[in-house]
């Protein structure tokens, strides 16, 4: 083959490639930035009369009994591909007589100390009733007539959100927290 012919594929190799690379960036559209879920959502009220707590929480969430001492807030969050994985928030009764912060790191303090831990907390007052955070995640409601305990599932899927969508799920979890009312 000679110069002239080699230089002719080349030529046509270059103008391919160059053609391909300016369709690729005509079609592809740049990622519009996620919008913050909580400024979009109206709040709704929950209230049961059986386990004494009322919350507000999105419109977009829903609310069930999953037994009769617990409740399951459930987000809009669908995993793909994954049937059945959501993110929620379970607000469970594990007590319903009257409990103390003191016996509550009593219970903790076997678990806490066979892992090496001691026990430390957060104590935040509201009204008639505390909300007890302990280092461990476990987050307590304490009333004088029932003692709840809340989890969700958020961390379990930090890794499939964004930091933007990790962010606005944790504000209206704790946007429900804000809003709990123990009657």
């Amino acid at each position: 083959m000679n110069q002239r012919g080699f230089a002719k594929i080349v030529l046509i190799v270059v103008i391919v490639i160059l053609a391909g690379v300016g369709t690729y960036f005509a079609l592809v559209k740049k990622a519009e930035p996620v919008k913050p879920i909580l400024s979009q959502n109206k709040f709704l009220t929950y209230s049961n009369e059986e386990l004494h707590i009322a919350f507000q929480y999105p419109d977009n969430f829903k609310v069930y009994n999953a037994n009769k001492d617990e409740l399951r807030v459930e987000s809009d969050y669908k995993k793909e591909g994954a049937l059945g994985a959501s993110i929620g928030m379970n607000i469970t009764r594990i007590n319903t007589a009257p409990e103390s912060i003191t016996d509550l790191d009593k219970r903790l303090e076997l678990k806490y100390s066979s892992q090496g831990r001691q026990i430390q907390k957060e104590v935040e007052n509201h009204g008639n009733y505390q909300i007890v955070k302990y280092s461990g995640g476990e987050i307590y409601l304490v009333s004088q007539k029932d003692t709840f305990y809340i989890g969700n599932s958020l961390n379990l899927y930090k890794a499939s959100l964004s930091q933007e969508q990790f962010t606005d799920y944790r504000k209206k979890f704790d946007a429900i927290m804000g809003s709990i009312i123990i009657k």
